[in-house]
């Protein structure tokens, strides 16, 4: 099929794992006693933003040769501020610091389910609990029966994160990108 496909002009660029966790988190987090995490408000836009622009760098647009990494990183900046436009996602979660936005949680709520469709942290604050912070609060602030997300499979820090929260691997897909000659 692979070769069919990439005569077609479709070429492979990654694999997206999924994750499950049914329930609420049952995680005591690390997260910087100086981190508050709330919904994020209209006036939080450009910070979440520029979080977005400025700290990807396994997402299947970066990881494409034919696609430009400035390029890659504005789809980002423009994915989650599409959040604030009602254009894409239904809940977002953000981490302070002093005030400031050092990370954002965009949820997408359909039935009992809770997708983690984005989620990014300001590098200078990464490994400090904020990502699980933020997972934690929307777990307990947003109803569930079931979280789910999916990431590449080269993006050890997330799939760690996920396993240690208690998300279990469900499947996988093939991510292939079309770009005609």
């Amino acid at each position: 099929i692979w070769q069919c496909l990439e005569k077609a002009n479709f070429k492979l660029i990654d694999t997206n794992v999924k994750f499950e966790l049914h329930g609420n988190i049952s995680f005591e987090s690390k997260q910087q006693k100086d981190i508050e995490i709330c919904f994020a408000k209209k006036k939080h836009q450009q910070a979440a933003g520029e979080i977005a622009r400025d700290n990807f760098i396994y997402s299947r647009f970066h990881l494409d040769p034919l696609i430009n990494n400035n390029i890659a990183s504005q789809i980002k900046q423009n994915w989650v501020e599409n959040y604030f436009f009602g254009k894409r996602g239904d809940e977002m979660a953000l981490a302070l610091l002093n005030d400031e936005p050092v990370g954002f949680l965009q949820l997408i709520i359909q039935e009992d389910n809770l997708f983690i469709d984005l989620i990014g942290v300001d590098g200078k604050v990464q490994g400090k609990g904020v990502a699980s912070a933020m997972i934690q609060f929307a777990s307990e602030n947003i109803e569930h029966s079931c979280f789910k997300v999916g990431t590449q499979i080269g993006n050890l820090p997330s799939i760690k994160l996920y396993q240690k929260l208690g998300f279990v691997l469900t499947g996988s897909d093939y991510v292939f990108h079309y770009h005609s000659q």
